[in-house]
């Protein structure tokens, strides 16, 4: 598992490209990393304008299942393909 950079991200899923099991843990991997330092941000944001705490949760998690439907949707559609 390994945490990669957008360019070698990019250079895995051009057309006509087949993904290893392994491009995809780095996909994850460098996402859950890239996103956890976003919703740090968004939190901080959020909290400094004074949205309750709760709220915030509820649309980190909201968010974060956009995020898993987007991967499983990415994942089964390269088994189709």
């Amino acid at each position: 598992m390994a945490v990669v950079t957008l360019t070698v991200l990019k250079a895995k899923y051009q057309t006509g490209d087949f993904p290893t099991e392994q491009d995809f843990i780095d996909l994850i991997d460098t996402l859950a990393n890239d996103s956890i330092a976003v919703y740090k941000r968004y939190m901080e944001i959020l909290y400094g304008q004074g949205v309750e705490q709760d709220n915030i949760m509820e649309r980190l998690m909201d968010n974060y299942q956009q995020i898993k439907l987007l991967l499983c949707l990415i994942m089964v559609l390269q088994q189709h393909s």
